[in-house]
């Protein structure tokens, strides 16, 4: 049956059409995502593992730091103030901070204090928000146990960056 001598199904095709292809647009559409540090950008996270194990106990040690922390260190790492990390700057200084953070790691078994020595480390630089980049440094450490007894007490603790927000 016809009302006012025309059909009203192409019109309301024409409309179901436009508004599924308006809600298949609105679907596809996704805000920027975001990806900065959990705490801020001027945070200093750090991460340890502990593995103790037959041949001794080892430490996987990160230190990750958001991109306001990593500007100011390049200003040590940077030492000929060209803005470029060279190979020789990124090795001097993988070299003395591994030092510097093995220092702030305590460990100990059993009340005896056991020594860590760095067995691998590695220093990148991935990107960060606005264009600046952050700083990611990997320390392996091992250090050897006197004796396998069943139950062991061990001690940690990191003192690196004691003053610095992080997790």
């Amino acid at each position: 049956m016809r009302l006012h001598g025309r059909s009203s199904f192409p019109r309301t095709l024409a409309a179901l059409m436009a508004l599924l292809v308006l809600a298949g647009v609105a679907g596809a559409w996704r805000p920027p995502v975001a990806s900065a540090h959990p705490l801020g950008n001027f945070t200093i996270n750090r991460y340890s593992r502990i593995e103790p194990g037959e041949a001794g106990i080892h430490v996987r040690y990160v230190v990750d730091m958001a991109e306001i922390p990593t500007f100011q260190e390049m200003a040590v790492i940077d030492q000929d103030r060209d803005g470029q990390v060279s190979g020789a700057e990124h090795s001097a200084y993988l070299a003395d901070k591994a030092e510097e953070l093995r220092r702030g790691l305590n460990l100990s078994v059993n009340d005896r204090l056991v020594p860590l020595r760095v067995v691998d480390r590695e220093l990148s630089f991935p990107p960060g928000q606005g264009g600046l980049a952050t700083l990611r440094l990997r320390l392996d450490l091992q250090g050897q146990l006197r004796s396998m007894a069943r139950e062991q007490q061990v001690y940690y603790q990191d003192a690196n960056y004691p003053q610095r927000l992080g997790w």
